[in-house]
């Protein structure tokens, strides 16, 4: 008795599958939350893909033209974004017209940083939802590179900013349901097929 040759046995090891969008579009996002992890020592901005995560800091008041830097950990290979990231932030305390300056930006190995992407926003209402589009150009990352953003609010002081991945109610903003605590970062990376 014949039997069936093992090259008709083998079989993938695993299966990527992806939307059509993506597949069509050629990129995948990947939704990043800002959040506060602090010590003893000091607190650190920075961005996870983990939705579960709370933030220690529910919302923090940023001081006039000071950026408020948050980190991605260092990619662990090779990646290349390109496309429309979009940013979503809510700020709270504004009293009057307030601009917020974004940033999206590649950090090297040799921590030098280059802008990717930017964007402005203006509040003007005590608390708001912002959502902004920021044309990301085709952007290579190595291995040990990292995102990060930056939001600085211009010549305005007491502005407060969420950025909590659970979402929940701050002392400033105290209404997650209608302005999210949620500071989200849609980053479009390119599909390698």
């Amino acid at each position: 008795m014949v039997g069936v040759p093992d090259a008709y046995r083998k079989s993938e090891k695993f299966v990527a599958s992806f939307p059509f969008a993506d597949i069509a579009d050629g990129t995948g996002t990947v939704i990043y939350q800002g959040f506060v992890a602090e010590d003893s020592v000091a607190a650190t901005f920075n961005l996870t893909s983990d939705r579960t995560l709370f933030s220690n800091k529910i919302e923090s008041t940023m001081t006039s033209n000071v950026p408020r830097v948050f980190n991605l950990t260092p990619f662990n290979f090779p990646k290349t974004i390109k496309g429309q990231a979009i940013l979503r932030f809510s700020i709270g305390g504004v009293t009057s017209t307030t601009t917020v300056v974004t940033k999206i930006q590649k950090v090297d190995l040799a921590s030098a940083v280059t802008d990717i992407g930017t964007a402005t926003a203006l509040a003007d209402i005590s608390t708001e939802n912002l959502v902004l589009v920021i044309d990301i150009p085709k952007t290579n990352f190595k291995k040990g590179e990292n995102l990060r953003i930056t939001l600085m609010v211009v010549d305005e002081a007491g502005i407060t900013l969420g950025h909590d991945p659970a979402n929940r109610a701050g002392a400033v903003i105290t209404d997650p349901t209608a302005t999210p605590t949620r500071l989200e970062l849609h980053i479009p990376y390119k599909i390698v097929l």
